[in-house]
């Protein structure tokens, strides 16, 4: 058995790695759920299922933990994938893990208060995996769980409306793109990942009001059924939240498009499609109290316009096309020898 595992090339040692990393992350997901569904086992042994699977994956993904056989000489300069999946499955191990420790102590894990510092130290522990140990995955998962106790922090304190969420969102993803920024500026791997936070922040800031107006609509269903009149109020999608989600696509597919990963490009892209929801279905006419007009002029004839002219400067414009340089002339050859 000794001689069979010694025997495995790298590639196989990794894929095997890879297998029991995920295996022992679910198989641990899927015991905490069956004994609490279950209601069988007390708050510390179901606290362990989480901590114990949690600190070891944190460990083996940072290199913190070693076990087995050392890497060979070069290895450790490279971060496999499955030290990768193992951070992953440690990072969203952490806010459980954290809920079940409240729980145990008899504390209240649904209030916002608690909700802030889980996520910051989730934060923390991605940041910390991405920055000192070279996982940039972690800086993903630490700016989304930033995003989550920035926006829980403010809820425990003011209990902000919708109107002030959104700004909120708007506040956080500024300060995560200026550090990806700041990260680009020093050729730092993680700034993308950075940057995909900051858009999560910036498209949930411009969808505010679609998400306010879906809540509404369900809730004016319920309540025409019952004779009362529909609440329209609070946060809405005006023109300019419209342009905010147009100019953050753009922003985001240009910069991704330039960057080693593509992150950016898919929250760009699901920027652009709130962007052409809201516009296609005129929701700031319904906002309005008006009904949708369905006309050409607008939005749709505004990008159709922009558009086209854009396209045709790009494909006509520049000027001729210069001729390529001929190449430098070599050496003359000799003529062959005359046969005969």
């Amino acid at each position: 058995m000794n001689e069979t595992l010694a025997g495995l090339r790298p590639e196989q040692r990794d894929a095997l790695r890879l297998l029991g990393v995920t295996f022992f992350a679910s198989g641990a997901f899927a015991l905490f759920i069956r004994k609490s569904s279950q209601d069988q086992w007390a708050a510390f042994p179901k606290l362990l299922v989480l901590a114990i699977p949690c600190v070891l994956l944190y460990g083996l993904g940072t290199g913190l933990v070693r076990i087995g056989r050392p890497d060979a000489p070069g290895e450790e300069r490279i971060v496999p994938p499955w030290r990768a999946a193992a951070l992953v499955f440690a990072l969203v191990l952490i806010p459980f893990m954290l809920f079940q420790l409240i729980d145990m102590l008899g504390g209240d894990a649904g209030k916002s208060g608690h909700n802030a510092w889980v996520f910051a130290v989730a934060a923390v522990a991605g940041a910390y995996a991405a920055f000192v140990h070279g996982l940039r995955w972690g800086a993903l998962f630490g700016g989304l769980a930033l995003i989550i106790s920035w926006m829980a922090f403010w809820d425990a304190v003011v209990d902000p409306s919708a109107t002030a969420v959104r700004w909120l969102f708007l506040i956080i993803g500024v300060v995560l793109a200026f550090a990806a920024l700041s990260l680009d500026r020093e050729d730092g791997r993680e700034g993308t990942e950075l940057m995909t936070a900051a858009g999560v922040a910036g498209l949930l800031a411009g969808i505010t009001g679609l998400l306010v107006l879906a809540t509404q609509f369900v809730a004016s269903e319920v309540a025409s059924a019952f004779g009362a009149e529909p609440d329209l109020s609070g946060a809405q999608q005006h023109q300019e939240w419209d342009i905010f989600l147009l100019v953050l696509a753009l922003g985001l597919i240009w910069y991704g498009l330039r960057a080693v990963w593509r992150g950016p490009v898919y929250i760009g892209a699901l920027a652009l499609l709130a962007f052409i929801v809201s516009v296609g279905t005129e929701l700031t006419s319904l906002f309005s109290g008006e009904s949708p007009s369905g006309d050409l002029m607008g939005w749709p004839l505004l990008l159709l316009l922009v558009g086209g002219g854009a396209l045709l400067a790009g494909l006509y414009g520049g000027g001729a096309t210069r001729p390529r340089p001929d190449p430098p002339a070599g050496p003359a050859s000799a003529p062959p020898p005359a046969s005969g």
